[in-house]
């Protein structure tokens, strides 16, 4: 299985965490993917995505949300870079 922590971007909190795009596991599909939304905070509302590329293109050029975390799971979360809680983008590839 790919690492569950996106290696291609992080997201800058308020805070100065980083928060890296997650694979989260859907308990209906049994599919592991990013999820990213464009509306709410449901899984209704979500897109599953499984190249990282595309979760960097809805995310930094299509403004959607995405599931994200600090690695050591202290912070987490549905983050966009329109909130206010991130500061930053930093593209690591």
């Amino acid at each position: 299985m790919p690492d569950r922590f996106s290696t291609l971007f992080y997201l800058v909190h308020k805070s100065g965490q980083h928060l890296y795009p997650v694979r989260m596991c859907n308990g209906a599909t049994g599919r592991v993917a990013f999820r990213v939304s464009a509306g709410g905070n449901t899984k209704a509302d979500h897109i599953e995505l499984d190249d990282e590329s595309e979760v960097l293109h809805h995310v930094k050029e299509l403004g959607f949300a995405v599931r994200a975390s600090s690695k050591d799971g202290s912070r987490n979360g549905l983050y966009a870079l329109s909130g206010h809680s991130i500061t930053d983008i930093v593209v690591l590839k």
